[in-house]
C-alpha cells in the first residue's frame, strides 16, 4: 500500500518552499492579502510567475494527475491516477480529496464531508489565525482540529466501518514571520486512535530545484 500522505507531506512542502521564492516579496505580499489570490495559487490559475496551482505541482510530484474540474463530489479538488475514467463530470476512482478553508474555525465543515468520501487519502489544508504562531494558542488551535477528527471518527463508526489503511492528512499553515508561513501536518489512518497521533512540523525533504518553477520565475522577471 502506498503512503500517500508522506508522500503528500514531502511533495507539498518542496514545493510551497519553491513557489515562494519564484515571487519577489511584493508579488507575494499581493497574493497574500488577497484571499481571492491565495485560492487560486492553491487551488486554481495563479496570478505570474507562477502558472500552476501549487497542488497541481504536488500531484505532478506524487505521480497523479490534478483535478478540479467543477470541484469533484463538492470539494474543492482531488488527485487521480493516469487510468481513472470519468463518468459524466466525475473522476473514478480518486486518489487524494482535499478541502481547503482559510478560516481555521469553519474547517469542521469540509473535515465532514472528507470522512464521506471513499479514498486512501483525505487532506484537509487550513490556516492558524493571525497572531498564533506558537506557545499554549497554537496547542489550542491544534487540539480543536484534532479533537474534531476524533469526534466525526467515531460519530461516523456508528453508522458505517471504513478501510483501516485509508489516511488522513491536516495541514495547519502558521505565520510565524510575516508573509511567511510554516506547515504543521497531523496523520492518522481509519484504523488507528486519532488521540494518538501527534501534530509535527513538516520541512522541505530536500534543497533540489524545480526546473518548472524557475522557469517560470526567470520568465517573470
Amino acid at each position: 500500500m502506498n503512503n500517500y500522505s508522506t508522500q503528500f507531506c514531502e511533495a507539498f512542502s518542496q514545493d510551497y518552499a519553491q513557489t515562494r521564492v519564484a515571487y519577489s516579496d511584493d508579488e507575494w505580499a499581493r497574493v497574500w492579502l488577497n484571499g481571492d489570490a491565495w485560492n487560486h495559487l492553491m487551488l486554481w490559475n495563479p496570478y505570474p510567475p507562477q502558472v500552476q496551482p501549487l497542488l497541481q505541482l504536488v500531484a505532478t510530484e506524487m505521480g497523479l494527475q490534478y483535478w478540479n474540474f467543477g470541484e469533484p463530489f463538492r470539494v474543492d479538488a482531488a488527485f487521480v491516477d493516469s487510468d481513472r475514467c470519468v463518468l459524466g463530470s466525475v473522476p473514478f476512482p480518486v486518489v487524494v480529496a482535499i478541502e481547503h478553508e482559510h478560516n481555521v474555525n469553519t474547517i469542521r465543515e469540509e473535515m465532514a464531508k472528507l470522512f464521506h468520501i471513499r479514498c486512501p487519502l483525505k487532506v484537509a489544508i487550513t490556516y492558524a489565525p493571525p497572531k498564533v504562531t506558537g506557545g499554549e494558542k497554537l496547542a489550542l488551535c491544534e487540539g480543536r482540529i484534532k479533537s474534531w477528527a476524533k469526534e466525526l471518527s467515531d460519530t461516523l463508526a456508528r453508522y458505517v466501518g471504513e478501510d483501516p489503511v485509508a489516511e488522513y492528512l491536516y495541514l495547519l499553515g502558521v505565520e510565524e514571520q510575516r508573509y511567511a508561513l510554516t506547515w504543521r501536518s497531523l496523520t492518522f489512518s481509519a484504523g488507528s486512535e486519532v488521540a494518538n497521533s501527534t501534530w509535527k512540523e513538516i520541512r522541505p525533504p530536500s534543497t533540489r530545484p524545480n526546473k518548472k518553477i524557475q522557469r517560470m520565475a526567470d520568465s517573470h522577471r
